[in-house]
């Protein structure tokens, strides 16, 4: 029975990743395009100013993060113990919380946001009209946004991963279309582009707010008067906000400490290479949001056993993924970029570099996150690793106004995700007796062993040619094909092994 239950879950994860992995194919390529249109449309320095304006405002999603957070959670606990009542009424208190976070953030991000903007970044004089506006677009879509967070906790939760592929694919079509249309304008670019970037966020944030509520009983918002669970849901989303906070500091507050000590032209190169990752970690995203509900569900079901057993395979498949993405561009990152972009800014190549390599490393704690906020126990969890994440921005701006270069901000962000690793695994000791040794057996020694093995194939091809675009397509192929070949013999167990075999032998046979 377990064996059966194991195996539906499994499909249900794979099915959801196939829709995610469809989203992610079609939005990767047209993304990739746009950047380097609009990097071509805007300039340098716009492109600089569009990333640390609207960097300002996202300094603000820690609360937004929190949030979805919070609702994913008890959307999906409820869904896991199949209570539809208190799942209307999770989802009432959740749309209400987050009418009042709106609003909030509105009024922080107009008073003491709009006080950083003018006081403290670095923007052209000739420029400042243009960066308020997008300021302003920004806070506009942000609000639009937090207010839809709970539709989109549905989708995930009831794992309906279509709404997401096809919505996805609408939204990078619109943004490929910005991108070109700004040629033509005759006005202020910058403007006119962070104008319709707002109005493609509200088409999407209405989208998912029907889909949610023509399908899903649940999500149909009525005033809830049920203050225990306002109390319950708040505690929670405060303690998140607070482990929030910290993420908040290595991310968006690394963006503007860069703005302050070395310009907007660093900025455009910290864009540039987090876009790239983006594109790259969605293969590892889109896994993680396929699963993610199944941890938490196994968890309200009192499945610890299978819950611990998605914990494992949910952090060594997302680590994996991204090797195999993340190690022929870094072994080409130079001629990648110069091949997208053709002009590279600065910077760029090392800092791609190491955010991919902090990805890497980072892509594991996503399954032990969730688990922790599974147990709903996250009050001393969140202190702790909220602390150490939030030391990345003394340390960071201790290191530069010492002198240090640039890309010691972004050492600094590797170290404390290291850190702050550490810190989980040890807490989801206590909360569901997640075994370190098996994590360190299971997930990261197979991960670190094909990590260090994956760069040998792509290095004999760089030694024995020339760089050229053949090189690089011959990077690419060897170095994902060696890597799959080290995932199948080293990565996965047995029972793995066998999975993927019967799949390949119930293709074959189809076939033939």
């Amino acid at each position: 029975m377990s064996n059966t239950l194991n195996q539906q879950k499994t499909k249900q994860i794979a099915k959801n990743t196939l829709f995610l992995y469809f989203r992610m194919a079609l939005t990767m390529a047209i993304s990739l395009y746009t950047s380097r249109i609009i990097l071509r449309n805007l300039g340098v320095v716009d492109f600089g100013i569009y990333n640390v304006v609207g960097g300002v405002v996202a300094m603000l999603s820690f609360l937004t993060n929190a949030m979805t957070t919070g609702t994913q959670r008890f959307i999906s606990f409820n869904l896991g113990i199949g209570n539809l009542e208190r799942s209307r009424k999770v989802f009432s208190v959740c749309v209400s919380s987050h009418i009042f976070l709106a609003l909030f953030v509105v009024l922080i991000a107009e008073s003491l946001g709009l006080l950083f903007f003018y006081s403290k970044l670095q923007i052209p004089l000739n420029r400042l009209d243009a960066a308020f506006w997008v300021y302003q677009f920004s806070i506009a879509t942000t609000f639009v946004s937090i207010v839809s967070i709970p539709y989109n906790a549905a989708i995930i939760a009831h794992e309906q991963m279509k709404a997401f592929a096809y919505i996805s694919v609408f939204e990078a079509v619109a943004k490929l279309a910005i991108a070109f249309s700004i040629s033509f304008v005759k006005f202020d670019k910058l403007f006119f582009y962070g104008l319709l970037i707002m109005m493609v966020q509200l088409a999407i944030r209405l989208m998912y707010t029907k889909f949610c509520k023509k399908n899903f009983a649940e999500t149909k918002f009525s005033f809830c008067k049920d203050w225990s669970l306002f109390k319950e849901i708040l505690s929670f989303f405060g303690w998140t906000l607070f482990g929030q906070m910290g993420c908040m500091a290595v991310t968006h507050g690394e963006n503007i400490l860069l703005n302050m000590f070395f310009g907007p032209v660093v900025n455009a190169a910290r864009g540039i290479a987090i876009q790239v990752d983006a594109a790259i970690s969605s293969f590892t995203v889109n896994f993680q949001v396929a699963v993610n509900p199944q941890i938490t569900k196994s968890y309200a079901e009192g499945n610890l056993e299978s819950h611990r057993r998605l914990i494992y395979v949910s952090a060594k498949y997302s680590c994996l993924l991204l090797i195999l993405m993340s190690v022929p561009f870094l072994v080409e990152t130079e001629h990648v970029l110069a091949l997208w972009l053709g002009v590279v800014p600065e910077n760029t190549v090392t800092f791609l570099r190491i955010i991919l390599a902090t990805k890497i490393f980072d892509s594991t704690a996503n399954a032990v996150a969730v688990s922790a906020q599974a147990t709903g126990q996250i009050k001393y969890y969140q202190i702790v690793c909220g602390i150490i994440l939030f030391l990345a921005l003394p340390i960071s701006y201790f290191l530069s106004k010492m002198g240090y270069e640039a890309k010691y901000v972004l050492f600094t962000h590797f170290a404390i995700s290291v850190m702050t690793q550490i810190a989980r695994i040890a807490f989801l000791r206590k909360m569901v007796a997640l075994s370190a040794s098996d994590m360190l057996a299971k997930v990261y020694a197979p991960c670190f062993v094909i990590c260090i093995l994956s760069f040998l194939t792509p290095m004999i091809v760089v030694n024995f040619m020339s760089p050229s675009l053949l090189r690089m397509l011959c990077v690419f192929a060897s170095s994902m094909l060696g890597t799959l070949v080290l995932v199948f013999t080293i990565g996965m167990n047995e029972n793995e092994r066998k999975i993927v075999l019967e799949f390949i032998r119930r293709k074959l046979v189809k076939k033939k």
